[in-house]
């Protein structure tokens, strides 16, 4: 699917060709995110990445994009722990034209002090705006609870309120300076490749050059304990955000995929367990998600998976207790063949629905190598999800039981602290 190259300047070029279509993608993935940032400077790499999206110095923020509205495209940016990434979308005619100003902002990016201060603020404001989405006040609390008190990966990508305020003009340079640079980066390209994009993509990016040595500050560092609940308060609301969520131990492709489809049971589609229970028999939720990621260090597959409803605040401890009894069933009896076949079919299949458009496709392998897979890891998962037996669930159900996770509870404490403190101790988080 993807035909790759290296041009001099060590940049991998990986290019996949959908024919007929009007539209391109290209996302620039870079090999540093948030979790090799200081620990002071929480944050510096997204703020990075959107000043980078604005343009080059030479053309200004506005001129940059003037540019880009009369070609019909966009410059987008992003950044996890695993890394960060520029994305550019527009018509395939004019896919030449786009790459060179992409280029440009790569190259000589606008980090002046006035345009450092404004992404500050304009990030301080949107934190602020965060902490009252109980999602993603739950997301953040979650991985401050699994992980160890300083390391990177215990801090939200976007940084913190207090962090925007250390960050200046000359820092955010200076990790320019050490991260973007063109042998630590891949630049992934979806669309029509009827027309010479190998010459184009030589045109604008052959000139990049620069970038130093990235210490990371650490992989992972997981608490060895976790606390069993953590209550962050959001008075007044009147849904409870309810998140399962664990870091498990080091583990093969095979028992991940296997772990990938006990969770996507679970969780991951309409029909999974805690949908029916929750949504459909219960009433206590408009629905049940979850989330499953992989990493791959050193060859072994590192997992992170979250179960999450939000719940009507009055009915958070039964619904508690019906997310924990579904997970207990689970560990206990696994999957039935039947129902393992049907997870099966359904996480395959809905698969190819995650990139339906150029811009879908170098997102979600954007992502993948971020997280350390190769160009090949879509179709390597779903051979092994295809091979998984019903033992092999069972097997790998144990990294759901209840000691290895952690439930944050996000909502009014005065309606629900009482019936989840019933039974275990609870952190809690103003």
């Amino acid at each position: 699917m993807w035909e790759s190259d290296t041009l001099p300047n060590g940049l991998t070029a990986a290019l996949t060709n959908l024919p007929r279509r009007g539209m391109m993608a290209a996302r620039l993935v870079f090999g540093h995110g948030a979790g090799s940032e200081n620990p002071d400077e929480g944050g510096i790499t997204r703020i990075l990445m959107h000043a980078m999206a604005g343009g080059p110095s030479v053309r200004g923020t506005n001129g940059s994009f003037d540019a880009l509205e009369q070609l019909g495209a966009t410059l987008t940016a992003d950044c996890t722990h695993d890394g960060a990434s520029l994305t550019a979308v527009g018509p395939a005619a004019r896919f030449g034209e786009i790459l060179r100003l992409m280029a440009e902002a790569v190259m000589a990016p606008a980090l002046t002090d006035a345009e450092i201060k404004r992404l500050t603020l304009q990030r301080a404001g949107e934190i602020r705006s965060e902490r009252a989405r109980p999602e993603v006040r739950a997301r953040h609390e979650f991985i401050g609870a699994v992980h160890l008190p300083g390391s990177n990966y215990a801090r939200p990508s976007g940084g913190t309120h207090e962090s925007m305020t250390l960050i200046d003009a000359a820092a955010v340079r200076k990790r320019y300076a050490r991260i973007v640079a063109p042998q630590d980066a891949i630049l992934l390209l979806a669309g029509d490749l009827s027309g010479d994009v190998d010459a184009d993509v030589r045109a604008a990016f052959s000139g990049w050059s620069g970038g130093g040595p990235v210490t990371h500050a650490e992989v992972r560092e997981l608490r060895p304990t976790l606390e069993p609940i953590v209550i962050s308060s959001l008075p007044s609301v009147t849904q409870t955000h309810v998140l399962y969520g664990g870091a498990g131990e080091p583990m093969t492709a095979r028992a991940a995929a296997a772990l990938h489809l006990a969770v996507y049971a679970l969780g991951g589609w309409f029909g999974s367990r805690l949908n029916t229970v929750l949504r459909e028999e219960k009433g206590y939720s408009y629905g049940a998600a979850a989330s499953f990621v992989v990493r791959k260090v050193s060859g072994v597959y590192l997992p992170e998976l979250i179960l999450e409803a939000a719940v009507d605040s009055a009915s958070t401890g039964p619904a508690v207790r019906v997310m924990a009894a579904e997970i207990e069933r689970l560990i206990d009896d696994g999957l039935p063949s039947g129902e393992l076949e049907t997870v099966k079919e359904c996480l395959i299949r809905s698969t190819p629905l995650t990139m339906q458009t150029s811009e879908q496709i170098v997102s979600v392998y954007g992502r993948l190598h971020e997280q350390g897979h190769g160009l090949d890891r879509v179709e390597e998962a779903a051979r092994h999800i295809a091979a998984v037996e019903t033992d092999v669930v069972q097997a790998a159900a144990h990294h759901l039981d209840r000691a290895r996770l952690v439930m944050v509870a996000v909502g009014d404490p005065a309606v629900i602290k009482t019936a989840l403190l019933e039974n275990e101790a609870a952190h809690a988080i103003d």
